[in-house]
């Protein structure tokens, strides 16, 4: 008796990851490279530097979803705030090297950081192809504080 539990108990954790497998295939489809609309940096307030690139993957009155990728390491996102946004950021791909009020730390894949209201924040990519999503409530135009 106790042998077919085990064996029902792995075919659930089995199928439970085959739906994680699906999952994460699936953000990765919504969040990569290829989706989403280049954002005019006029429109955002933000100084994109070469080899950087901000896509909106989606707006709402309430959220901006957008993805940030890094095309090699060593490549800086502007130092910046959201007077009136929460952001949240998480790490897609990749590494960075996170400064927020002049704290820094490194994040990695699957990593999260959430940035209040009014905080001064940038990043630096540590290898190529990193990918950042971030998300904005509400969404708020970024006001640059300087490199």
């Amino acid at each position: 008796m106790a042998d077919m539990q085990i064996l029902e108990r792995l075919y659930s954790n089995s199928r439970m990851f085959d739906n994680v497998a699906l999952r994460l295939d699936a953000l990765a489809d919504l969040f990569g490279p290829n989706n989403g609309h280049v954002v005019d940096p006029t429109e955002t307030g933000f100084i994109m530097n070469e080899g950087c690139s901000l896509n909106t993957v989606f707006q709402t009155e309430h959220t901006t979803v957008s993805n940030v990728i890094f095309e090699r390491a060593g490549i800086r996102f502007t130092n910046h705030q959201h007077k009136d946004s929460i952001e949240y950021v998480i790490i897609v791909n990749g590494s960075v090297s996170f400064v927020i009020d002049g704290a820094c730390r490194t994040m990695t894949k699957g990593d999260c950081a959430s940035i209040k209201r009014g905080s001064n924040h940038s990043c630096v990519s540590l290898e190529p192809n990193t990918v950042a999503l971030a998300i904005c409530v509400p969404p708020e135009k970024a006001y640059v504080v300087g490199s």
